[in-house]
């Protein structure tokens, strides 16, 4: 299987459900054997719960998420 590695930037006045939206729509292009490593950058800590936000995306399968601040 493949890895796929894809980064996200949480910038200030897009809220985090923004990023999980786009997530989510890169989880369905990909085929079902790819995992994916989806490195979400946020340096102004716009996450508020990085377990809450980490733990939807990847109940989802087939993925990592790691939040870099």
């Amino acid at each position: 299987g493949q890895v796929l590695v894809e980064a996200k930037y949480i910038r200030e006045g897009t809220p985090p459900s923004k990023a999980t939206e786009g997530i989510a729509a890169d989880l369905t292009k990909y085929p079902q054997e790819t995992f994916i490593l989806f490195v979400v950058y946020d340096p102004q800590h716009l996450i508020p719960s990085e377990e809450v936000f980490r733990s939807e995306i990847e109940a989802k399968g087939r993925n990592r998420v790691l939040i870099v601040r």
